[in-house]
């Protein structure tokens, strides 16, 4: 599925404004469907490594076909991923 770079950057900026509100700074990414990156923001005031997490959890997430916090779920002891 094509992601058009107006959609991604849509997304972004949607993600932006919902921790903008909430006083957070972050990194946010959107990658598509072949984990290329489509659209990328680094607010002012976010950590340093939080730009490369977040293009590193949105490839994750792509690369898995789940969201990263469904797949922590499935990584823990009682999910199923979990092998120790």
């Amino acid at each position: 599925m094509e992601i058009l770079a107006e959609e991604a950057q849509a997304i972004v900026a949607a993600a932006i404004a919902k921790v903008w509100s909430l006083g957070i700074e972050v990194s946010a990414a959107v990658l598509d469907w072949g984990g290329n990156l489509r659209a990328f923001v680094r607010m002012n005031g976010a950590e340093i490594a939080g730009a490369v997490l977040a293009i590193d959890k949105a490839y994750t997430s792509v690369a898995n076909r789940i969201s990263t916090h469904e797949l922590a779920t499935l990584a823990t002891a009682l999910g199923g991923l979990y092998s120790g």
